[in-house]
C-alpha cells in the first residue's frame, strides 16, 4: 500500500553525547537518536527560517537566530536560539527561549518568553510570562500575564530532551557528528554491501530497504522517489533505508517522496549526506536527515521526519498537526521510535530501551493556579477507617485539570496508606500512581500510565522528576 507518510510525534531514550562518543571510540555500539534529537522538529548549527503559514509539529534549536513566518496557520512547538527569536504576526509558538532579543509579531501568540536581552511584543500580541534581558514593550492591546520568569529558567529544566542554553544547543550539534559518523561505517560492512547511487536520476526512482551510498546525488525535476519494501518479509529490519552520500543531494522541483511497505508496518527513512541539501519548490521529502552542511527547501516541507543540520535551515512545514488541533499526526519515517536506532560493527539494529517517564517542565507546573483550587470532600466510617476523598480542579490559562485523590486511615495510622492520586491536564493525558503504607507504585489499569509525574495541591508536592514509578527519590511524597 503506498503512503505519502505526514508526520511527527516525540519520545525519548537517556545516553549522554560524552557516553556515545565513548563508545564509538571503544568499538561499541552508537545510539544515533538521543532524547534531544527524537523531541525536535529541526536543529541548526547556524539558523532557521520557518516559512509563512508552515506547521512545525516539533521542537526547534538554533545556535543563531530562529525566524517564524507570518500567517494564522503558522505553528510551531518550543523554540531555543542563541541569538534572536523572531515570530511572525498572527502565529503560534510556544516557550521561546532566546540567547538574544524576541519579538512576538502583530496578534500573534507565544507562551513562556525567556530572553537574553529585549522583547518586542506586536499589536494584539499576547504571550505568558517573560524574562528579558533588557526592555519589555507592549504594543497596543497587547498583553502578557501576571507574574515573570526567572532569570535562570533556561537552566533549571535537566529533562534529557531540552534544549534551552547554549551547553545543551552544544551537544545537540555534537550528537550530529556522532551520528553522521557512525553512519558512514555502514559502507564498510561485508554482510550487507551497500548499493551504489547513480549521481544523476530522474522520473520513478525506486528504492530498496539497505544501505545505499554515494557522492553527490542530483534528483531530477518533477520525480517520484519510492521506498519500497518486500510484502512478504515479516523481518522489520528489512524497513529500514540508510542514504550515505559523502557530499551535496540536489533534489528537483515538484518532486514526491513516498513509502510502499506492507500495510501496518513501519518504515525508517535516514539520510546521513556529508553536505548541502536544496529541495526544489513544491518537494515533498521524508525521512531524518543528518547533514553536514545547510538544508535549503524554502518553498517545500518536509512532509513526515526530522532536519539535523550543521548550517542553516530554511523550510516549510515540518510534518502536519491534526486538524483544529496542536497535536502531531503520526507517520512513520521520523525519529519517533527510534531510541533504540544503534550501530555496531559496520551494521545496524534495534535495542529494546526502557520507557522514559514524561518530566513535567518548570512551565507546566507553573500553569497550575494553587490559588483557585476548589475541594469537595467526603468521609465514610468502615470498620474503624476514615475514608476521605479529595476533588481539586485547578483552574489553568490553558484550560480546567483535575485531580482526584483518596485516603484510608486508622487513627495513628500512616497518612498515606491507600493514597491513589491521578492528574488530568487540559490536553487529555492521564497520569497517576499510589501510596501504599509510603511505598509508591503504579496502578495497574490499563489506561492508566506507567509514569508519574509532580503536581503541586494547597502546597504539598507530589511525584518527582519524571522517573518510572517505584524508583521514586526519597523526599517527594
Amino acid at each position: 500500500m503506498k503512503n505519502i507518510v505526514l508526520k511527527t510525534c516525540l519520545t525519548a531514550l537517556a545516553l549522554s553525547v560524552a557516553g556515545l562518543a565513548n563508545a564509538e571510540d571503544a568499538g561499541g555500539p552508537v545510539t544515533i537518536f538521543s532524547p534531544q534529537l527524537i523531541s525536535h522538529a529541526a536543529i541548526s548549527g547556524a539558523a532557521i527560517s520557518i516559512a509563512a503559514d508552515s506547521v512545525i509539529d516539533g521542537n526547534l534549536a538554533a545556535q543563531a537566530a530562529v525566524t517564524i513566518g507570518a500567517g494564522l496557520n503558522t505553528q510551531t512547538q518550543h523554540i531555543y536560539a542563541g541569538a534572536a527569536v523572531t515570530t511572525g504576526a498572527l502565529s503560534t509558538v510556544k516557550n521561546i527561549f532566546s540567547g538574544a532579543a524576541a519579538g512576538i509579531g502583530a496578534s500573534a501568540h507565544a507562551q513562556n518568553v525567556h530572553a537574553g536581552a529585549a522583547i518586542t511584543v506586536g499589536a494584539g500580541g499576547d504571550v505568558y510570562q517573560v524574562y528579558a534581558g533588557a526592555a519589555i514593550t507592549l504594543g497596543a492591546g497587547a498583553s502578557t500575564y501576571p507574574g515573570a520568569l526567572g532569570a535562570n529558567a533556561n537552566r533549571d529544566s535537566t529533562a534529557l530532551e531540552d534544549i534551552h542554553n547554549a551547553t545543551s544547543m552544544a551537544a545537540a550539534i555534537a550528537q550530529i557528528g556522532v551520528a553522521q559518523d557512525a553512519l558512514s561505517t555502514l559502507n564498510n560492512s561485508t554482510t550487507n554491501p551497500p548499493e551504489s547511487l547513480y549521481t544523476t536520476m530522474g522520473g520513478f526512482v525506486s528504492l530498496e530497504p539497505g544501505v545505499h551510498q554515494g557522492s553527490a546525488v542530483s534528483i531530477a525535476a518533477n520525480s517520484i522517489v519510492e521506498f519500497s519494501a518486500d510484502n512478504f518479509s515479516d523481518d522489520p529490519m528489512d524497513h529500514v533505508w540508510v542514504i550515505n552520500l559523502s557530499e551535496a543531494l540536489t533534489v528537483g522541483a515538484g518532486t514526491v517522496f513516498v513509502t510502499d511497505v506492507p500495510e501496518g508496518d513501519t518504515a525508517t527513512i535516514i539520510w546521513n549526506v556529508g553536505a548541502a541539501v536544496t529541495l526544489g519548490a513544491g518537494t515533498e521529502f521524508i525521512g531524518t536527515a543528518f547533514v553536514g552542511g545547510a538544508f535549503g527547501a524554502a518553498t517545500s516541507n518536509v512532509s513526515c521526519g526530522n532536519v539535523y543540520a550543521t548550517g542553516a535551515v530554511s523550510v516549510g512545514s515540518i510534518g502536519a498537526l491534526l486538524d483544529g488541533t496542536s497535536d502531531p499526526v503520526a507517520c512513520d519515517t521520523n525519529a519517533e521510535g527510534l531510541a533504540g536506532f544503534r550501530i555496531d560493527n559496520n551494521g545496524y539494529s534495534f535495542a529494546s530501551v526502557n520507557t522514559v517517564c514524561p518530566v513535567w517542565s518548570e512551565f507546566e507546573l507553573n500553569d497550575v493556579d494553587t490559588d483557585s483550587l476548589v475541594f469537595t470532600t467526603s468521609e465514610t466510617q468502615e470498620e474503624g477507617e476514615v475514608v476521605t476523598t479529595y476533588k481539586v480542579v485547578t483552574k489553568t490559562a490553558n484550560g480546567e485539570n483535575n485531580v482526584t485523590f483518596t485516603t484510608t486511615s486508622t487513627p495513628g495510622g500512616n497518612p498515606y496508606d491507600g493514597k491513589d492520586v491521578s492528574y488530568e491536564k487540559s490536553d487529555g493525558t492521564n497520569r497517576q500512581y499510589s501510596v501504599d503504607g509510603g511505598e509508591k507504585t503504579k496502578l495497574t489499569a490499563p489506561e492508566q500510565h506507567e509514569c508519574y509525574e509532580q503536581m503541586s495541591v494547597m502546597g504539598e508536592t507530589y511525584g518527582g522528576a519524571g522517573v518510572p514509578v517505584g524508583n521514586i527519590p526519597s523526599g517527594n511524597t
